[in-house]
């Protein structure tokens, strides 16, 4: 829209109609002073209107000024578009610049790049289509693609293999999260991946076992109405099952067809797909016959391949079974007996309810069907193209699968969780799990604290389903095999046989680190801020 005016205010009754249209919100895109002698001048405020004529309605005001026919920066833009994104989960958003053109649909084409995950081109395309004459500048055309190639590793669940730009470790991925989640989401996943924490919460679900952290987050407060997730409508998602979808392109972001698909989103209310497809569609024919803006937007990307079965990858620390001599490092009495006192376990096997027995027993698969493996790569596609794929998670009744899909992220990063360094101080203070914590990186730290919370809900279990599951958490935050062998876990045996990129970790150092682990779980139960079922 156009600036509005004080005396267009009053004539024309804008605050009520805003109201009655529930626009809650106006994003302001003009500097302070601009355009002084234009039309009936400025306000005092140095706008053309008393913004506090919408504020005393509780219509939120934000103020986010850059030069008339500019672009302003990227990160500029994401904040705006995080902005935008919160805002219209409470209503709908006017934003406006001077003639709403320009600045006003540069914006509004990098939400739906944000949002909608739409291409630079298509979301020119579509602007233009509702606002002709908007994005005025080549230099705004050009923005559009800058600002998709800025938030594009941020997107990424999954690095794409072959790009080496794309790979990364934990605190990269958290880093890159940031940039993305705001608000509540962002506070409470600061230090922990919000691929992890989905997974996670969707199996403490399967398992009947309720949310893994009291006065926390779960997942249906992600997609609530103060959330920044849409709202999940479950039906509607069942139908849509992965096991229903199949990969429209070998290249999720080339829509050269001119009709790709596009995530529905009540983030923004007014967004017709079908029209939307239908203006692309209409439009794409004028594509390369146009003023030539447009010819270097879309650039094409790399696709995401599993890593289940195999990896390139080797391992660098000096944890491996054998010493540099060759020899094991096992000897009679290296291992101590296993028989902790742990307050969270059951002495009766056949008193762990079957609900979350059958989560735990998904979590220890050690060998996937093609079945799970193809709808896991489908997952892990859909992660990387469309925020859709978050709610499908959260509904998803297969705990295998999404056993599979945690596993396979925690594998695929570049480091493992727990890097050398950080194993180095469970080695010496395994005895003390707290100040371990305090000693190791946040996002580790975030990552171990939320398993140990996470093997609480999940109790009180057997010994023979919680030491080989310690285990496998273990292994997957290490990328080695960890087995104790006094726990004679059979899963863990044929974890070793399949990771051939994972070496096995020293008995010793397995020890202290599974007692560090255990400990860590038993303190959090002890302490009554995590309960069990």
């Amino acid at each position: 829209m156009a600036r509005p005016t004080n005396s267009g205010i009053q004539k024309y009754k804008i605050v009520d109609q805003f109201l009655q249209m529930n626009i809650k919100t106006i994003i302001n895109l003009q500097q302070p002073g601009e355009h002084a002698y234009c039309g009936d001048g400025n306000d005092k405020t140095g706008f053309s209107y008393n913004s506090q004529l919408f504020m005393e309605k509780e219509i939120f005001f934000y103020n986010f000024g850059w030069d008339d026919f500019g672009v302003g920066t990227v990160t500029l833009l994401l904040d705006i578009v995080k902005v935008m994104q919160f805002s219209l989960s409470l209503g709908k958003v006017a934003i406006h610049c001077h003639a709403g053109l320009g600045r006003t649909g540069l914006l509004i084409a990098c939400y739906l790049v944000y949002n909608n995950r739409l291409s630079p081109t298509s979301a020119v395309h579509y602007v233009r289509s509702k606002r002709p004459g908007a994005i005025q500048t080549v230099s705004q055309v050009h923005m559009v693609s800058k600002f998709r190639d800025f938030i594009r590793p941020f997107q990424l669940i999954f690095a794409i293999r072959g790009e080496n730009d794309y790979e990364f470790n934990l605190q990269q991925h958290l880093n890159r999260q940031r940039h993305l989640l705001h608000g509540y989401e962002g506070r409470k996943l600061k230090y922990l991946p919000k691929i992890i924490y989905i997974c996670c919460e969707r199996l403490l679900e399967l398992g009947n076992c309720g949310n893994s952290l009291s006065r926390s987050i779960s997942y249906s407060s992600l997609t609530s109405h103060n959330s920044l997730l849409p709202p999940i409508n479950t039906t509607e998602t069942l139908k849509k099952s992965l096991s229903y979808l199949s990969v429209r392109s070998e290249n999720p972001f080339d829509d050269s067809d001119g009709n790709m698909e596009t995530p529905r989103s009540r983030s923004f209310e007014t967004l017709n797909n079908t029209r939307m497809k239908d203006v692309l569609k209409h439009s794409d024919s004028r594509r390369h016959g146009s003023t030539g803006s447009y010819e270097y937007l879309d650039k094409p990307e790399g696709r995401a391949t599993l890593s289940l079965k195999t990896s390139d990858r080797g391992s660098s620390d000096n944890l491996s079974e054998k010493d540099s001599d060759g020899r094991s490092s096992d000897s009679p009495g290296d291992s101590p007996d296993l028989s902790l006192v742990s307050s969270n376990v059951l002495d009766d096997p056949s008193q762990c309810p079957e609900a979350s027995r059958r989560v735990v027993e998904a979590l220890l698969i050690s060998e996937y069907s093609e079945n799970v493996l193809t709808r896991c790569e489908e997952y892990q596609l859909k992660l990387n193209q469309t925020d859709e794929a978050w709610k499908m998670i959260g509904v998803e009744t297969d705990p295998e699968l999404i056993s599979a899909l945690l596993w396979e992220w925690l594998d695929h990063l570049r480091e493992p969780v727990l890097r050398k360094q950080d194993l180095a101080h469970v080695k010496h203070d395994a005895n003390d799990p707290m100040l371990v914590l305090q000693k190791i990186d946040r996002g580790a730290k975030g990552v171990i604290e939320y398993f140990a919370k996470v093997l609480v809900k999940l109790g009180p279990l057997p010994k023979s389903l919680k030491y080989p599951l310690i285990e496998k958490i273990l292994s997957h935050v290490t990328h080695h095999v960890v087995h104790v062998k006094s726990t004679n876990s059979v899963a863990m045996q044929e974890t070793l046989e399949k990771k051939e990129h994972w070496s096995a970790m020293k008995s010793k150092s397995a020890m202290r680190l599974f007692y560090f682990f255990q400990k860590l779980s038993d303190i959090m139960f002890e302490s009554g801020a995590i309960t069990s079922r």
